[in-house]
């Protein structure tokens, strides 16, 4: 499965590490043993040189002793010559037979030999033999320098080589917990406790260890692929199914609304066919009363309604014109009436007028003024007979129009006549026995404007229903004839029982692992308390193994040397103090690759540290005095140090110098301290207030002290 190719290469990349882990250890050791190899050789040879050079201060201590030896004999020569030759004038006025004054002899058998003496040769001799010792010197000098920078040498070799032989027995357990997982029973191919001398084994095994993973990483990558398109095929699957299920739903959806569509459709068709028979038979009659009306009812029905509407249009209008001019002809009737009367009136009136000739003057102007007071009457009489013309037009326009109304109506009359006949026809033909019976039988108006609109509604219904039944066959077929996936029925069917067993599969391996949480969550809970203790005693642990790696070791030679190293932080603070005092241009401080090395450090080089050995007598005896002042003052918490002696080393310094270092214990020696100097400078003397001289006695071996 890919858990278990995934943890193949887990664990085939935990065994390039290891591999990897063991040639760094292997080469590791490897350096290690060269390098604890080289400092064997090196010991091995610098001890030969100590040996060679202890032979040689040996010798040298020979010589210088038979040298020295030779020199005090040469002095005690000269002093012994040169006191002979001082008591020249006493040996003259020694007369043979006469004591001496001195030792009170009378014989003076060596008064020639003292003469014979040659004081300046002898001299010369110890002059010559002074400058063989001071070249012995010299020469024992610089073979104890060199035999002490050897030893110094030798001591940091061999603190190199334990602590490489410290690293390679500490390697051990790092080297074994590094192989251990590539040890395996029947891997033959493992490596082995002493592989780590042959590094083309180690990289032959590591170059294995990367192929392997690397072929497990391309099964890997290929497997993730796999998984990865079978995840894709079944999401694929899965929306697949999920478009299948919603495309069923709509199907089922738009196939109930197409069968309540349908259900609908046919009450609409039943209705419609009832309504269609009831209309046949109303239509039937009709025609049927239609006809004897003496009109045949066309085909196309519309424009022939439309005509009789118009036409009953017509004869309602005709009839209000009836009416309308019925009234003017009232009107104008009276108006004519009372014009007529009037023209009578003034008919009368004219004919009553006498002729002209026959008037007589008397009744003239009593005529004349009537009609001037009568309000001009021939003006009025035009204006009347105008409107009696008038009125005679209208009237007889008005007649025609009433002939002409009088015509339509009776068109309209004789129409209507026909009508009713065909009406009282068809009624007497139909069930109802009279008018009020068929109008009682009529709906209401409301009821059929509402049963109209229902029909209209029913019928717009039916046409959506329609609509979406086609839509949805459409839909149907489409989806009918849309391939989804480019595989077949049986190849998805059969790869989605392969990801459901995957599925099982997985499932059941995580219930596995959800039970292997919980089990080990309640164990957990059961040991918090060991748990605890636990994290507590790994906290001690790691403190103690700490400590373990500072300071922890059989011998103890860690602990001493940790004990060694904060004693010696602490003389070298002291030291430093002392040294800023004596001169302000060197520091000390520890070696960083040394455990108890020191090294001086040059303020006056930009702080540039160098080698102790490299330091001049002047500035080498200026540091051992601030050691020594050191160390006196890092003991004198538990003893009192009260004097200190100086063992020759002034002869190495310089004017300068020599001045600091005398100023240094002339303080010292005002803080109440007992300074002693052992020294042949002769400068010291004009400083130092009480003296001890040794002085040498009147034979060999002898000396004097003088205060």
């Amino acid at each position: 499965t890919l858990a278990a190719l995934r943890e193949r290469w887990q664990h085939a990349q935990g065994r390039v590490g290891a591999w990897r882990q063991a040639g760094q250890l292997g080469q590791q050791r490897r350096d290690w043993g060269s390098q604890h190899t080289a400092l064997a050789a090196e010991v091995q040879r610098i001890d030969a040189a100590i040996a060679q050079q202890e032979a040689a201060r040996l010798a040298l201590r020979g010589q210088y002793a038979a040298i020295k030896e030779q020199v005090a004999d040469k002095q005690k020569l000269v002093e012994q010559e040169r006191r002979i030759q001082s008591l020249d004038q006493h040996r003259l006025a020694l007369q043979p037979g006469e004591p001496c004054p001195l030792c009170g002899a009378t014989a003076h058998p060596a008064i020639d030999a003292y003469q014979a003496l040659d004081v300046p040769a002898t001299e010369a001799a110890l002059r010559q033999k002074q400058a063989e010792l001071e070249a012995l010197t010299a020469q024992g000098q610089a073979v104890a320098e060199s035999l002490a920078a050897s030893k110094t040498e030798l001591t940091g070799l061999r603190a190199q080589q334990d602590r490489t032989a410290q690293l390679i027995a500490q390697w051990q357990a790092p080297w074994a917990n590094a192989i251990a997982p590539l040890q395996a029973p029947d891997d033959a191919q493992g490596p082995q406790p002493d592989d780590w001398q042959s590094a083309d084994k180690l990289s032959a095994g590591q170059q294995a260890a990367e192929s392997a993973l690397a072929r497990l990483g391309e099964a890997l990558q290929a497997a993730e692929a796999a998984e990865q398109r079978v995840q894709q095929a079944a999401v694929a699957a899965s929306q697949c199914d999920q478009r299948l299920q919603a495309a069923t739903h709509q199907l089922a959806l738009e196939q109930q609304a197409a069968h309540e569509a349908q259900a609908r459709h046919a009450a609409l068709a039943q209705a419609t066919a009832t309504s269609q028979v009831e209309l046949a038979a109303l239509e039937s009659h009709l025609r049927a009363a239609v006809e004897e009306a003496g009109y045949t009812l066309p085909a196309d029905h519309a424009p022939w309604l439309q005509a009789r509407d118009a036409e009953w249009q017509r004869w309602r209008q005709a009839q209000s014109q009836l009416q309308t001019l019925a009234q003017d002809i009232t009107r104008l009737q009276a108006q004519c009436d009372g014009c007529e009367a009037q023209a009578q009136h003034w008919a009368q009136r004219c004919a009553a007028l006498p002729a002209p000739e026959t008037h007589g003057t008397a009744e003239a102007p009593a005529m004349q003024g009537e009609l001037a007071g009568d309000d001009a009457p021939a003006a009025a009489l035009a204006d009347s007979v105008q409107a009696i013309d008038r009125l005679q037009r209208t009237l007889a326009a008005l007649e025609g129009r009433q002939t002409q109304a009088q015509a339509t109506l009776a068109q309209q009359t004789a129409s209507l006549s026909a009508a009713t006949q065909a009406w009282h026809t068809a009624l007497q033909a139909s069930p109802f026995a009279d008018l009020p019976a068929f109008e009682a039988a009529l709906l209401p108006e409301p009821e059929r404007q509402r049963l109209t609109a229902q029909r209209d509604a029913l019928l717009q219904a039916q046409q959506r229903a329609d609509a979406l039944l086609q839509a949805a066959n459409a839909r149907h077929a489409q989806l009918q004839s849309l391939a989804l996936t480019p595989q077949t029925v049986d190849e998805v069917t059969a790869l989605l029982a392969g990801l459901e067993e995957q599925r099982s599969a997985l499932s059941e391996q995580i219930g596995a692992h959800r039970a292997l949480l919980a089990s080990d969550a309640e164990r957990r809970t059961n040991q918090q308390a060991l748990l605890e203790q636990i994290g507590s005693q790994t906290a001690e642990a790691d403190l103690w193994q700490r400590l373990d790696a500072l300071i922890g070791s059989a011998k103890g030679d860690k602990f001493r040397k940790f004990a060694q190293g904060l004693t010696l932080d602490h003389l070298l603070h002291l030291a430093n103090k002392h040294l800023n005092r004596l001169h302000g241009r060197y520091l000390l401080r520890r070696k960083a690759t040394g455990e108890l090395e020191l090294e001086i450090v040059d303020a006056w080089q930009g702080d540039a540290a160098r080698d102790t050995r490299t330091l001049s007598g002047g500035e080498g005896f200026l540091v051992s005095l601030a050691l020594a002042l050191a160390l006196s003052d890092l003991v004198s918490n538990k003893t009192s140090i009260d004097s200190l002696f100086l063992d020759e080393g002034f002869g190495s310094l310089d004017g300068d110098t020599l001045e600091i270092a005398l100023t240094a214990l002339d303080s010292l020696n005002a803080s109440g301290k007992m300074i002693g100097i052992i020294s042949h400078v002769e400068a010291l003397k004009e400083r130092i207030p009480a003296q001890i001289r040794v002085e040498k006695g009147g034979g060999v071996g002898y000396s004097r002290l003088v205060v």
